[in-house]
């Protein structure tokens, strides 16, 4: 697959917000998670961050960022060698000593056709984070640490959760490490129900990144949230099947 950089050296990033340790067993969630990857396939996308922490409290060794790994390793592995990034450690660090070798180093390891070999998508996988402020933290100092360019952010998010999505990524300075950024949105089946759900926390998620107290406030919610969502599936999973 040929990159064609209009602006050398600048990366195009996608970050795929988690929904589940089990999306990749949800139809709906892994449709996002395939839709949202395509849709940055197209924008000719250089790297993947899956986020997403271990939010299932009977499943503390699962976390979103994996499920969400596994999707796209299923999805796109026919025509991309889908590798976890922390393969190209070293290169990133190169990257990050020498700027100049920006173009040099994308080239070299980021979707380029090499004989008998697919092009290599990396996927960063954070999988840490209860709240999507959390998750967008990561993705910040990711970026920072690995010394990465970024021309363009594309995030990627389920519509009714897309406003609060964006909100956390400026207030935590992630927006600020792009030239440009897009937000790519599509709806899961629960999208009309929990639409005014949803905007009824932005209020929270806007005073959690200006006040201590409301960033507990908002913890607690989130993880009370959490509790009440895995009882729903063990409800789910042991009521009797008709």
């Amino acid at each position: 697959m040929e990159r064609n950089d209009t602006d050398k050296g600048g990366l195009t990033i996608l970050v795929i917000a988690g929904y589940g340790h089990d999306a990749d067993k949800l139809p709906a969630h892994s449709d996002f998670i395939a839709k949202s990857t395509q849709f940055a396939l197209e924008r000719q996308v250089d790297m993947i961050f899956a986020v997403g922490g271990a939010t299932n409290p009977d499943f503390p060794d699962s976390t979103e960022a994996e499920a969400t790994f596994r999707t796209i390793r299923k999805e796109v592995s026919c025509s991309f060698d889908v590798c976890k990034a922390v393969r190209y450690q070293i290169h990133m660090y190169y990257l990050r000593k020498n700027r100049q070798e920006n173009e040099r180093i994308i080239d070299g390891i980021l979707n380029r056709e090499t004989a008998n070999k697919k092009p290599i998508l990396p996927v960063v996988v954070l999988g840490k984070g209860n709240t999507s402020a959390d998750t967008l933290i990561a993705v910040r100092d990711t970026i920072i640490d690995y010394g990465l360019f970024v021309n363009e952010l594309i995030l990627a998010a389920e519509c009714s959760r897309a406003t609060g999505f964006v909100m956390d990524a400026f207030y935590v300075g992630l927006l600020q490490l792009t030239r440009s950024w897009i937000l790519y949105t599509k709806p899961f089946p629960e999208t009309k129900k929990e639409y005014w759900a949803q905007k009824k926390k932005l209020l929270l998620k806007l005073l959690s990144h200006r006040y201590p107290l409301f960033r507990w406030l908002r913890y607690l919610y989130q993880k009370r949230h959490q509790r009440k969502v895995a009882k729903i599936k063990r409800q789910q999973s042991a009521a009797p099947r008709s």
